[in-house]
């Protein structure tokens, strides 16, 4: 496999994880509206975990790619 298809399928799941994770979020949300909890107050609860896990992954890849990088230096020279 080559290196951009990783990167491709790498970005895909984390295309997937997101969508997922955005389906999970809003089904929370309308869990809560029907409590009577002021729709704003939930969107913040339902969704600053999910935005904060997103992130979290992002600066995960962002580390890896910088490792692999500094791999890639380490074996040229």
């Amino acid at each position: 496999m080559t290196l951009p298809t990783v990167a491709a399928l790498m970005k895909q799941r984390s295309v997937q994880v997101v969508q997922a994770r955005g389906l999970r979020a809003g089904a929370e949300l309308t869990r809560l509206a029907k409590w009577g909890l002021p729709v704003g107050a939930a969107a913040s609860w339902v969704f600053y975990p999910v935005i904060n896990g997103v992130y979290q992954e992002y600066l995960e890849e962002q580390a890896e790619a910088a490792a692999e990088a500094a791999a890639a230096a380490a074996e040229e020279s």
